[in-house]
């Protein structure tokens, strides 16, 4: 069931919540207490509302680039439209029919700005383990989840946003060349009336292989590491946005309160306050694209000359880049917003008339044989999801609730690139020191845990000074 049919099935259910909503006290057109209208007297915290359509015409890049930082480190109010009582997290618009408390650390809103967890060592980076996040709690129904329990939540680290830009970039170019092998395969199973089987790959990271038919069904039982789709996801620990502003529309809602218009307004959802807040008021296309553009320019960590550490060579020894591929290599350098590959709710290339093109600084690539073009990202991973867990070493394994379908005991290889700044590790940040994160990798990467234990102490203590020194340097320009 996608994303369309999950929102379209629950369209009748939504008059239900509104005259809930209004027994309890709450209007659609304003707050109450005791029955009386409440006023807000504050003037709302965001002063910038550039339009997408206009981002890179009449209004400069750099203005909404700035603006979109502007917007990140806003504490929202409710002046803005923050809160959410009558919506719960969920990435597609679920209503309640009994409203949920302003703030909940479990469910939330559990945050007043983005900066308020990606903030270390500096706005846009990582988080304590005090700014943990909580996803994958109960969706349906008027019961609040409160409780951190696997059983009923997944628990998240805060995340550093520099360099994904790039990210973005290279997660489209794979799409794209994993889609055209398999559309070049459909064509030669229907020319020849037999089943067609091939083999997947792009930027020489493997993907399994699918069996297509002439009919066009497609055998994904082969498959490794990415969704029958074909569309990489790099995002989350999971691997389930494709873009960053998948991410900044879904994670808007979820730790604000803030709903995005092309995902939550009236004209998707029927409803003007879907929120149930009292103001009707989110964020529109255009602050959403200027959020976007900011994250989107942060500089990828600069790990230029990393192959000359010592603990590279272990590295590559006892097997960590077999996931952690130190180099992706781009075409471009263009980052485009909106992504193509977006999900219904999230803007999309054939919804607006401007699509905004924004070359960003990224490191030429001088490195390939015959190559005179191109850009490199050091980021340390595959943009594929893993196993990383077994009855050995069950670190890993703690997760009991499935987030967008994923199995529970894969994650996303994630980007090793800015460790220097990262602490503390591991998808719940409770890993303090990068020896404990080593030694939690089961399942696919037990066999490189069997060989990093191998290591004489030496070795081990050059392999982890290694990974200590990505991201050390300043940005590259």
């Amino acid at each position: 069931m996608n994303a369309r049919h999950g929102f379209l099935s629950r369209n009748n259910a939504f008059t239900r919540p509104l005259i809930t909503a209004l027994l309890l006290g709450f209007s659609v057109d304003g707050l109450t207490q005791s029955n009386k209208l409440l006023d807000i007297y504050d003037a709302p915290a965001i002063t910038v509302n550039p339009e997408h359509d206009a981002i890179g015409k009449t209004y400069p890049i750099a203005r909404a680039v700035s603006d979109g930082k502007r917007l990140f480190m806003t504490k929202f109010n409710l002046a803005d439209g923050a809160g959410r009582p009558l919506a719960t997290e969920h990435a597609f618009p679920t209503r309640r029919s009994v409203p949920g408390p302003a703030f909940q650390r479990v469910a939330g809103p559990d945050a007043n700005s983005c900066a308020g967890c990606h903030n270390q060592p500096q706005i846009g980076g990582s988080g304590d383990f005090a700014t943990d996040v909580f996803v994958a709690a109960p969706q349906f129904g008027d019961v609040l989840n409160e409780s951190i329990n696997p059983a009923f939540v997944d628990e998240r680290f805060t995340r550093s946003l520099f360099g994904i830009g790039g990210i973005e970039i290279a997660a489209t170019e794979m799409s794209r060349e994993l889609i055209r092998q398999r559309d070049a395969a459909m064509r030669q199973a229907q020319k020849s009336g037999h089943d067609v089987e091939v083999s997947l790959s792009a930027k020489g990271i493997h993907f399994g292989r699918i069996v297509v038919s002439a009919d066009g069904d497609q055998d994904s039982s082969k498959l490794l590491g990415i969704s029958p789709d074909l569309i990489l996801r790099p995002f989350n620990a999971k691997g389930t946005m494709v873009s960053i502003r998948d991410f900044t529309v879904v994670a808007s809602n979820q730790h604000h309160g803030m709903e995005a218009s092309e995902m939550f307004g009236e004209a998707r959802t029927g409803i003007h306050d879907f929120g149930g807040n009292g103001t009707g008021k989110g964020l529109t296309s255009g602050q959403i694209s200027a959020m976007a553009l900011w994250q989107a320019s942060l500089p990828a960590p600069d790990n230029r000359g990393f192959q000359k550490h010592p603990g590279y060579a272990i590295f590559k020894q006892v097997g960590c880049e077999s996931c952690h591929v130190s180099s992706l290599h781009l075409e471009s350098n263009v980052f485009q917003e909106p992504n193509e590959f977006n999900r219904e709710g999230v803007m999309t290339p054939q919804e607006t008339r401007n699509r905004i093109r924004m070359p960003l600084r990224l490191e030429h690539d001088h490195n390939v044989p015959g190559q005179d073009k191109g850009y490199v990202l050091h980021a340390f991973t595959d943009l594929k999801r893993h196993v990383i867990c077994d009855t050995k070493r069950s670190f890993f394994c703690n997760e009991r609730k499935k987030q967008d379908k994923v199995p529970t005991n894969e994650f996303m290889t994630p980007r090793l690139w800015d460790l220097n700044t990262k602490a503390p590790y591991c998808h719940r940040g409770d890993c303090t020191t990068i020896t404990e994160a080593i030694e939690a990798h089961g399942g696919e990467a037990s066999a490189v845990t069997d060989a990093f234990d191998a290591l004489p102490r030496a070795d081990k203590i050059t392999l982890v000074q290694f990974l200590k020194s990505l991201g050390a340097k300043e940005a590259a320009h």
